[in-house]
């Protein structure tokens, strides 16, 4: 008996060793179990679900414990029919403890090396739709990607270099019953348009090279309705700067997939063009000489354009 209390006295003394022993017996398996040999099961169970339609493979599986508890694959590359093939230096997943209890997806998601910058983007419940329809509450956070990688995964039909920067929060019904609701912020550094030519709704229109420092747009998406609260383009010291404000219909429909439908638009755009590339923009100039006053090196143009399909031509008026 006398054993029994004096064991339980030295446990109540090293209480905090004991607890950090049972603590450790229970992760040094999990540390030390080999997910790097699952690379090859995991790569074909993904195959076998999608029917040979997607493959994913990496080169190293392992625990990730930032943002919170999930799993991080090394050197991924995806290979999927609507996506093409996508590349990343590692890949971590941390799924939500309350999403896989209520069935409804959620948690982070952490790519590195993805188009040459970083993608952060996360899931979780959000507010319900004036409608009372439940909605996921999600961020995306896109580091500093490349344009010329953006371009050839979505097949882009213009040339375009620069680095990309997004950052979004969006209340979003999966269903799409409603609209979603987001604020979005864009910026666009160094970007780089090489001469091209460009079909628009007033037939093909000549681009000449052009080089802005940066491009920012700040807006909000309600109701169906983007509206551009801040829109800059370039500096003094490019050939071309200015702003843009107002407002464009954009709205979300499911369709097996979701599709983007845009609508009316009606924008405040305030120009300066230098003399040396105004020439090169006489599809441009020509068309809105009335709205033409003196600047430094060139004209300002300050001019509303307006249409109710963006594959209308533009109405033009002064604002």
């Amino acid at each position: 008996m006398n054993s029994v209390r004096t064991f339980f006295k030295l446990l109540g003394r090293h209480k905090m060793a004991v607890a950090t022993f049972f603590v450790l017996l229970l992760v040094f398996p999990i540390l030390l179990f080999p997910f790097s040999d699952l690379a090859d099961l995991v790569s074909e169970q993904v195959a076998k679900a999608s029917g040979g339609q997607i493959y994913l493979q990496f080169s190293r599986l392992g625990l990730a414990l930032l943002p919170g508890p999930g799993i991080e694959l090394q050197d991924v590359t995806l290979d999927t029919p609507f996506m093409g093939h996508l590349e990343a230096t590692s890949a971590s997943v941390s799924p939500s403890l309350f999403s896989l209890l209520s069935a409804i997806p959620g948690g982070s998601l952490n790519l590195k090396g993805f188009l040459k910058g970083s993608v952060e983007a996360s899931s979780h419940s959000g507010s319900h739709s004036e409608n009372g329809l439940d909605r996921q509450r999600i961020e995306l956070h896109v580091q500093k990607i490349s344009l010329v990688e953006l371009k050839d995964l979505f097949d882009l039909p213009v040339q375009i270099k620069g680095k990309l920067t997004v950052e979004s929060k969006s209340q979003i019904d999966f269903t799409f019953s409603d609209q979603p609701e987001s604020d979005l912020a864009i910026n666009i550094d160094q970007l780089e348009l090489p001469a091209q030519t460009l079909n628009s709704a007033m037939g093909p229109v000549q681009i000449p090279s052009l080089r802005l420092s940066s491009v920012l747009l700040v807006g909000k998406l309600v109701s169906g309705q983007l509206k551009i609260e801040k829109g800059e383009f370039g500096k003094e010291s490019d050939e071309l700067h200015g702003t843009v404000t107002g407002n464009l219909n954009l709205t979300f429909r499911k369709q097996g997939v979701i599709v983007p439908q845009l609508g009316p638009y009606d924008l405040n755009v305030d120009l300066s063009i230098k003399s040396n590339l105004e020439d090169k923009l006489s599809w441009l100039t020509g068309m809105a000489s009335q709205f033409k006053t003196s600047a430094a090196d060139g004209n300002r143009y300050r001019i509303r354009v307006s249409a109710q399909n963006v594959g209308l031509p533009p109405a033009l008026n002064s604002f």
